[in-house]
């Protein structure tokens, strides 16, 4: 739980008396008028991912970890359609640190994301990546560029264009004033 984590209890989030050291994902699907357990595994996650998608094919991503959403290797983590790991990323996977560093923040977390997607028939997670301003914003009044990552592989297409270079400029901007 978020009181465990912040108490420094490992692992954060067990219940009393469990022997159950990380978070646990399952996948079903639905056939023939019943449930059947495609994969039920432990995941990267130490306490509980904040939020996750699943594509049609049975591919699982899961994004941030509770109560300290941006931190970790563990921040998206993709899985394949039988719950194995093909990638795990931290935010300097694809963000540069000074974009990192000029993202909104709590105490415990960085608000570096908005409505992640599957797209492109399955094949393609795109993480809306917040850019960054110098007050926190509602997630409706935000702006976003897109990260696009390969499901199958976990290799991510760095962003570019025009949206991408107001961003690390928004960026450069935050942290120099930061500095004032």
């Amino acid at each position: 739980s978020c009181e465990d984590k912040c108490d420094g209890r490992e692992p954060a989030g067990r219940r009393a008396g469990s022997q159950q050291k990380r978070a646990r994902g399952s996948m079903e699907r639905f056939e023939n008028g019943q449930w059947h357990v495609v994969w039920d595994k432990p995941l990267l996650n130490d306490v509980s991912p904040v939020d996750a998608l699943v594509s049609s094919t049975g591919q699982a991503v899961t994004f941030d970890n509770w109560h300290s959403v941006g931190h970790g290797s563990d921040t998206v983590v993709i899985y394949d359609a039988q719950g194995n790991v093909v990638r795990a990323l931290a935010l300097h996977d694809f963000l540069p640190d000074d974009y990192i560093g000029a993202l909104p923040h709590s105490v415990s977390s960085l608000h570096w994301g908005g409505e992640h997607c599957i797209t492109g028939g399955d094949r393609r997670l795109v993480l809306r990546v917040a850019v960054p301003s110098l007050g926190f914003r509602r997630n409706a009044e935000r702006e976003y560029v897109d990260v696009v990552v390969d499901l199958a592989s976990g290799r991510i297409t760095p962003p570019q264009g025009k949206a991408w270079m107001l961003a690390r400029v928004r960026a450069w901007t935050v942290n120099a004033l930061r500095w004032l």
